[in-house]
């Protein structure tokens, strides 16, 4: 979910996310006319679903309790800067999210996300975090508690208090 562009999106990642045997169904949320012409001759026959926008609403709708959000971006300076407001938008709607190893958010931990790093295989990482399921209802309220603007706000308060 969200936008796919030159210079962000990791395409080899999201063709091994897209073909991986370990996914019942794949949707990829805000396909962009170059993702989809990139995907469109590797997934035929597969259960892959290639979606325009949709207002995070209607996608915490759609979500299953095994769905895995995955952020296939490419690690560079730019993203690495970044603080990746989709796998808290993911983790606050109960899924895992997989990612880069070297984009983990400082406020996502093991137990809402999961990551791709050198020699891991895609479909490994994906089928722990289909056996493990979606985040249960306490551990998303706990995430979203932690993770507020009213909390981040409380953080820098604290912050400016210890100088």
């Amino acid at each position: 979910m969200g936008n796919f562009f030159p210079g962000r999106t990791d395409h080899e990642l999201l063709t091994q996310l897209a073909l991986s045997p370990a996914a019942e169904e794949v949707v990829i949320f805000g396909c962009s006319e170059e993702v989809s012409t990139r995907l469109q001759p590797l997934i035929s026959g597969r259960q892959v679903r290639l979606l325009g926008k949709r207002p995070l609403a209607e996608i915490a709708r759609i979500v299953g309790s095994k769905t895995v959000l995955a952020v296939p971006h490419v690690v560079s300076d730019y993203t690495v800067s970044q603080d990746l407001m989709k796998a808290y938008q993911g983790a606050a709607l109960g899924m895992r999210v997989l990612l880069p190893y070297e984009l983990f958010p400082a406020g996502l931990g093991p137990d809402q996300a999961l990551a791709l790093g050198p020699g891991v295989k895609v479909d490994d990482v994906l089928d722990g975090a289909f056996a493990r399921g979606g985040l249960n209802p306490a551990e998303v309220d706990a995430f979203m508690a932690n993770n507020s603007w009213e909390r981040r706000a409380q953080q820098v308060r604290e912050l400016l208090d210890e100088s």
